[in-house]
Protein backbone atom coordinates (compact mmCIF):
# COMPACT_ATOMS: atom_id res chain seq x y z
CA UNK A 1 0.00 0.00 0.00
CA UNK A 2 1.31 3.49 -1.07
CA UNK A 3 0.74 7.39 -0.24
CA UNK A 4 1.76 10.28 -1.93
CA UNK A 5 3.23 13.68 -0.86
CA UNK A 6 1.12 15.55 -1.78
CA UNK A 7 -1.88 13.37 0.34
CA UNK A 8 -0.13 14.35 3.12
CA UNK A 9 0.13 18.19 2.72
CA UNK A 10 -2.96 18.41 1.12
CA UNK A 11 -5.60 15.41 3.09
CA UNK A 12 -3.70 14.41 6.21
CA UNK A 13 -5.35 17.66 7.77
CA UNK A 14 -8.47 16.38 7.20
CA UNK A 15 -7.84 13.05 9.19
CA UNK A 16 -6.31 15.11 11.83
CA UNK A 17 -9.15 17.56 12.42
CA UNK A 18 -11.65 14.85 13.13
CA UNK A 19 -8.99 13.17 15.56
CA UNK A 20 -8.95 9.77 13.34
CA UNK A 21 -5.79 7.86 13.19
CA UNK A 22 -5.27 7.72 9.65
CA UNK A 23 -2.10 9.91 9.73
CA UNK A 24 0.12 8.15 12.43
CA UNK A 25 -1.74 4.30 11.01
CA UNK A 26 -0.52 4.81 7.46
CA UNK A 27 3.23 5.60 8.92
CA UNK A 28 3.25 2.60 11.80
CA UNK A 29 2.14 0.29 9.47
CA UNK A 30 5.16 1.02 6.87
CA UNK A 31 3.18 2.04 3.86
CA UNK A 32 5.96 3.26 1.50
CA UNK A 33 5.37 6.54 -1.02
CA UNK A 34 3.89 6.79 -4.06
CA UNK A 35 5.37 9.29 -6.58
CA UNK A 36 4.22 12.54 -6.89
CA UNK A 37 1.28 13.37 -9.54
CA UNK A 38 0.04 9.29 -9.64
CA UNK A 39 -3.36 9.17 -10.99
CA UNK A 40 -6.60 9.07 -8.43
CA UNK A 41 -7.81 5.52 -10.67
CA UNK A 42 -4.01 4.37 -9.93
CA UNK A 43 -4.10 5.33 -6.26
CA UNK A 44 -8.12 3.67 -6.02
CA UNK A 45 -6.86 0.44 -7.83
CA UNK A 46 -3.41 -0.38 -5.51
CA UNK A 47 -6.02 0.99 -2.31
CA UNK A 48 -8.21 -1.49 -3.34
CA UNK A 49 -5.62 -4.27 -4.29
CA UNK A 50 -4.19 -3.76 -0.61
CA UNK A 51 -7.90 -3.85 0.72
CA UNK A 52 -8.77 -6.88 -1.01
CA UNK A 53 -5.55 -8.67 0.44
CA UNK A 54 -6.33 -7.66 4.05
CA UNK A 55 -10.56 -8.45 3.57
CA UNK A 56 -8.56 -12.58 2.52
CA UNK A 57 -7.04 -12.54 5.61
CA UNK A 58 -9.47 -11.66 7.94
CA UNK A 59 -11.65 -14.35 6.24
CA UNK A 60 -9.05 -16.82 6.31
CA UNK A 61 -8.39 -16.07 10.14
CA UNK A 62 -12.05 -15.58 11.11
CA UNK A 63 -12.60 -19.25 9.65
CA UNK A 64 -9.26 -20.74 11.61
CA UNK A 65 -10.42 -19.32 15.05
CA UNK A 66 -14.20 -21.15 14.86
CA UNK A 67 -12.36 -24.47 14.47
CA UNK A 68 -9.87 -23.34 17.21
CA UNK A 69 -9.42 -25.35 20.64
CA UNK A 70 -11.12 -23.95 23.75
CA UNK A 71 -8.64 -22.32 26.26
CA UNK A 72 -5.28 -20.09 25.83
CA UNK A 73 -1.46 -21.14 25.94
CA UNK A 74 0.29 -20.24 28.85
CA UNK A 75 4.30 -20.76 28.97
CA UNK A 76 6.44 -21.25 31.63
CA UNK A 77 10.14 -21.76 32.12
CA UNK A 78 11.06 -24.75 35.01
CA UNK A 79 14.25 -27.22 35.24
CA UNK A 80 15.42 -24.66 32.61
CA UNK A 81 13.26 -25.88 30.24
CA UNK A 82 10.07 -24.68 28.28
CA UNK A 83 6.64 -26.13 30.43
CA UNK A 84 2.92 -25.61 28.18
CA UNK A 85 -0.58 -25.37 29.94
CA UNK A 86 -3.59 -25.09 28.58
CA UNK A 87 -5.86 -22.55 30.73
CA UNK A 88 -9.51 -22.99 30.15
CA UNK A 89 -11.14 -21.00 32.98
CA UNK A 90 -11.71 -17.23 33.88
CA UNK A 91 -9.21 -16.34 36.65
CA UNK A 92 -7.34 -19.83 36.56
CA UNK A 93 -3.67 -18.74 36.49
CA UNK A 94 -2.03 -22.16 36.24
CA UNK A 95 -3.92 -24.69 33.84
CA UNK A 96 -3.81 -27.84 32.65
CA UNK A 97 -0.07 -29.42 32.00
CA UNK A 98 0.60 -30.25 28.35
CA UNK A 99 2.93 -32.95 27.76
CA UNK A 100 4.94 -33.74 24.72
CA UNK A 101 1.93 -36.39 23.73
CA UNK A 102 -0.10 -33.46 23.26
CA UNK A 103 2.39 -31.04 21.17
CA UNK A 104 -0.74 -30.81 18.67
CA UNK A 105 -3.13 -29.08 21.17
CA UNK A 106 -0.10 -26.69 22.44
CA UNK A 107 0.64 -26.06 18.27
CA UNK A 108 -3.19 -25.39 17.78
CA UNK A 109 -3.15 -23.06 21.37
CA UNK A 110 -0.34 -21.28 20.03
CA UNK A 111 -1.49 -20.51 16.28
CA UNK A 112 -4.40 -19.71 17.88
CA UNK A 113 -3.23 -16.43 19.97
CA UNK A 114 -0.73 -15.53 16.63
CA UNK A 115 -4.37 -15.87 14.58
CA UNK A 116 -6.33 -13.62 16.80
CA UNK A 117 -3.00 -10.86 16.74
CA UNK A 118 -3.01 -10.92 12.60
CA UNK A 119 -7.08 -10.67 12.83
CA UNK A 120 -6.99 -7.66 15.03
CA UNK A 121 -4.01 -5.90 12.88
CA UNK A 122 -5.63 -7.10 9.65
CA UNK A 123 -9.04 -5.25 10.97
CA UNK A 124 -7.36 -2.19 12.03
CA UNK A 125 -5.37 -2.33 8.04
CA UNK A 126 -9.02 -2.57 6.68
CA UNK A 127 -10.33 0.13 8.71
CA UNK A 128 -7.54 2.43 7.56
CA UNK A 129 -8.07 1.82 3.98
CA UNK A 130 -11.82 2.08 3.99
CA UNK A 131 -10.77 5.27 5.32
CA UNK A 132 -8.51 6.54 3.29
CA UNK A 133 -10.85 5.51 0.15
CA UNK A 134 -13.12 7.55 1.34
CA UNK A 135 -11.58 10.99 1.95
CA UNK A 136 -9.27 10.20 -0.91
CA UNK A 137 -9.71 13.38 -3.20
CA UNK A 138 -11.64 12.63 -6.59
CA UNK A 139 -9.96 15.05 -8.70
CA UNK A 140 -6.60 14.67 -9.84
CA UNK A 141 -3.85 17.20 -10.53
CA UNK A 142 -3.95 16.01 -14.42
CA UNK A 143 -7.35 17.63 -14.76
CA UNK A 144 -6.57 20.79 -12.99
CA UNK A 145 -4.46 20.86 -16.74
CA UNK A 146 -6.99 19.28 -19.44
CA UNK A 147 -9.82 21.79 -18.40
CA UNK A 148 -7.82 24.61 -19.37
CA UNK A 149 -8.86 26.65 -22.49
CA UNK A 150 -6.63 25.52 -24.98
CA UNK A 151 -5.04 29.26 -25.63
CA UNK A 152 -3.71 29.06 -21.97
CA UNK A 153 -3.12 24.92 -21.82
CA UNK A 154 -0.27 26.01 -24.63
CA UNK A 155 2.02 28.03 -22.37
CA UNK A 156 1.28 25.81 -19.18
CA UNK A 157 4.10 23.17 -18.22
CA UNK A 158 2.31 20.80 -16.11
CA UNK A 159 3.46 19.57 -12.31
CA UNK A 160 3.29 16.05 -14.47
CA UNK A 161 2.96 14.88 -17.43
CA UNK A 162 -0.83 13.41 -18.27
CA UNK A 163 -0.48 9.32 -18.77
CA UNK A 164 -0.87 9.91 -22.65
CA UNK A 165 1.99 12.13 -23.00
CA UNK A 166 4.02 10.45 -20.19
CA UNK A 167 3.99 7.44 -22.69
CA UNK A 168 4.14 9.52 -25.91
CA UNK A 169 7.67 11.02 -24.66
CA UNK A 170 9.09 7.58 -23.64
CA UNK A 171 8.03 6.34 -26.65
CA UNK A 172 9.69 8.92 -28.82
CA UNK A 173 12.48 8.65 -26.85
CA UNK A 174 14.75 6.86 -29.89
CA UNK A 175 17.03 3.95 -29.58
CA UNK A 176 19.48 1.70 -30.92
CA UNK A 177 17.58 -1.12 -33.25
CA UNK A 178 19.26 -4.75 -33.56
CA UNK A 179 20.46 -5.64 -36.51
CA UNK A 180 20.15 -8.90 -38.46
CA UNK A 181 21.87 -10.96 -40.27
CA UNK A 182 20.98 -11.52 -44.03
CA UNK A 183 19.74 -14.43 -44.23
CA UNK A 184 17.83 -14.11 -40.88
CA UNK A 185 13.51 -14.61 -41.18
CA UNK A 186 11.80 -11.69 -41.61
CA UNK A 187 8.78 -11.30 -38.76
CA UNK A 188 7.14 -8.12 -39.22
CA UNK A 189 4.16 -7.04 -35.89
CA UNK A 190 1.25 -5.16 -36.50
CA UNK A 191 3.34 -2.04 -35.52
CA UNK A 192 5.77 -2.51 -38.12
CA UNK A 193 8.97 -3.67 -35.92
CA UNK A 194 10.61 -6.61 -36.81
CA UNK A 195 10.79 -9.71 -34.03
CA UNK A 196 12.39 -12.63 -34.34
CA UNK A 197 9.92 -15.47 -34.47
CA UNK A 198 6.21 -16.22 -34.79
CA UNK A 199 5.44 -16.37 -30.94
CA UNK A 200 7.06 -12.76 -30.43
CA UNK A 201 4.70 -11.32 -33.00
CA UNK A 202 1.86 -12.52 -31.32
CA UNK A 203 3.35 -11.10 -28.00
CA UNK A 204 3.80 -7.75 -29.58
CA UNK A 205 0.60 -7.82 -31.36
CA UNK A 206 -0.98 -8.83 -27.54
CA UNK A 207 1.12 -5.61 -26.02
CA UNK A 208 -0.27 -3.28 -28.97
CA UNK A 209 -4.25 -4.83 -28.90
CA UNK A 210 -4.22 -4.39 -24.76
CA UNK A 211 -2.47 -0.86 -25.23
CA UNK A 212 0.60 -1.37 -23.30
CA UNK A 213 3.43 0.75 -24.37
CA UNK A 214 6.54 -1.52 -25.56
CA UNK A 215 10.46 -1.20 -27.47
CA UNK A 216 11.90 -4.29 -28.59
CA UNK A 217 15.51 -5.22 -27.70
CA UNK A 218 16.24 -2.02 -26.26
CA UNK A 219 19.61 -1.89 -25.04
CA UNK A 220 19.74 -1.87 -20.95
CA UNK A 221 23.19 -0.83 -19.39
CA UNK A 222 22.93 -1.78 -16.01
CA UNK A 223 24.90 -0.97 -13.09
CA UNK A 224 27.67 -3.31 -13.44
CA UNK A 225 27.97 -2.31 -16.54
CA UNK A 226 26.65 -5.77 -18.21
CA UNK A 227 24.84 -4.67 -21.27
CA UNK A 228 21.38 -6.48 -22.09
CA UNK A 229 18.89 -6.64 -24.90
CA UNK A 230 15.26 -7.68 -23.06
CA UNK A 231 13.15 -9.17 -25.23
CA UNK A 232 10.24 -6.36 -24.14
CA UNK A 233 11.07 -3.19 -22.23
CA UNK A 234 7.56 -2.73 -21.24
CA UNK A 235 6.24 0.74 -19.60
CA UNK A 236 3.85 0.00 -16.71
CA UNK A 237 1.96 3.40 -16.85
CA UNK A 238 0.46 3.36 -13.57
CA UNK A 239 3.76 2.84 -11.81
CA UNK A 240 5.60 4.84 -14.15
CA UNK A 241 8.45 2.95 -14.33
CA UNK A 242 9.94 0.35 -16.92
CA UNK A 243 9.46 -3.72 -16.49
CA UNK A 244 11.04 -6.22 -18.59
CA UNK A 245 9.69 -9.25 -20.46
CA UNK A 246 11.42 -12.47 -21.71
CA UNK A 247 10.01 -14.90 -23.53
CA UNK A 248 12.24 -18.16 -24.05
CA UNK A 249 11.21 -20.17 -26.86
CA UNK A 250 13.73 -22.79 -27.44
CA UNK A 251 13.41 -24.82 -24.07
CA UNK A 252 14.20 -27.69 -25.24
CA UNK A 253 17.55 -26.64 -25.98
CA UNK A 254 19.81 -27.27 -23.23
CA UNK A 255 22.78 -24.47 -24.59
CA UNK A 256 19.69 -22.23 -24.79
CA UNK A 257 18.35 -23.06 -21.63
CA UNK A 258 21.85 -22.29 -19.74
CA UNK A 259 22.07 -19.19 -21.59
CA UNK A 260 19.13 -17.61 -20.38
CA UNK A 261 19.10 -18.90 -16.93
CA UNK A 262 22.40 -16.84 -17.16
CA UNK A 263 20.62 -13.68 -18.27
CA UNK A 264 17.69 -14.15 -15.80
CA UNK A 265 21.00 -14.52 -12.97
CA UNK A 266 22.17 -11.14 -14.54
CA UNK A 267 18.90 -9.41 -14.09
CA UNK A 268 18.53 -10.32 -10.45
CA UNK A 269 22.34 -9.20 -9.85
CA UNK A 270 21.48 -5.83 -10.74
CA UNK A 271 18.28 -5.30 -8.88
CA UNK A 272 16.14 -6.31 -11.80
CA UNK A 273 13.97 -9.13 -9.41
CA UNK A 274 11.94 -11.82 -10.87
CA UNK A 275 7.94 -10.72 -10.60
CA UNK A 276 8.95 -7.08 -9.97
CA UNK A 277 10.46 -5.51 -12.73
CA UNK A 278 11.23 -9.17 -14.51
CA UNK A 279 8.87 -11.46 -15.74
CA UNK A 280 9.13 -14.78 -18.03
CA UNK A 281 6.96 -16.45 -20.14
CA UNK A 282 8.36 -20.24 -21.99
CA UNK A 283 7.27 -22.65 -24.93
CA UNK A 284 8.77 -25.75 -25.94
CA UNK A 285 7.77 -27.94 -29.03
CA UNK A 286 5.10 -29.92 -26.62
CA UNK A 287 3.92 -26.84 -25.04
CA UNK A 288 3.76 -23.96 -27.79
CA UNK A 289 3.35 -20.55 -26.43
CA UNK A 290 -0.09 -19.67 -25.20
CA UNK A 291 -1.10 -15.92 -25.34
CA UNK A 292 -3.74 -16.19 -22.20
CA UNK A 293 -0.23 -16.41 -20.63
CA UNK A 294 0.46 -13.07 -21.62
CA UNK A 295 -3.06 -11.59 -20.59
CA UNK A 296 -2.51 -12.58 -16.96
CA UNK A 297 0.77 -10.77 -17.22
CA UNK A 298 -0.75 -8.18 -18.25
CA UNK A 299 -3.96 -7.99 -15.72
CA UNK A 300 -1.60 -9.01 -12.92
CA UNK A 301 1.53 -7.01 -13.66
CA UNK A 302 1.93 -4.62 -16.27
CA UNK A 303 -1.18 -2.86 -15.84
Amino acid sequence: MVLTEEYNNRHISEARSDNSSIYQSYILHGYPMLKGGTSVDSVLKTISSELAWWEEIIRKKEKALKKAPEGRLRVSTGHNRKQYYCVKETGDTSGVYLSKKKEKLTAALAQKAYDRSVLKEAEKRRELLLRMRNIWPEESLDRIYEELPESRRRFVTPVTPSDEVFIKQWLEKPYEKTEYKMDDREFITNNGDRVRSKSEIMIANRLLERGIPYKYECKLVLPDSTVLLPDFTILNVRRREEQYYEHFGMMDDEDYVNRNLLKVRTYQRNGIMLGDLLFLTFETEQLPFNVRDLDLLIDKCFT
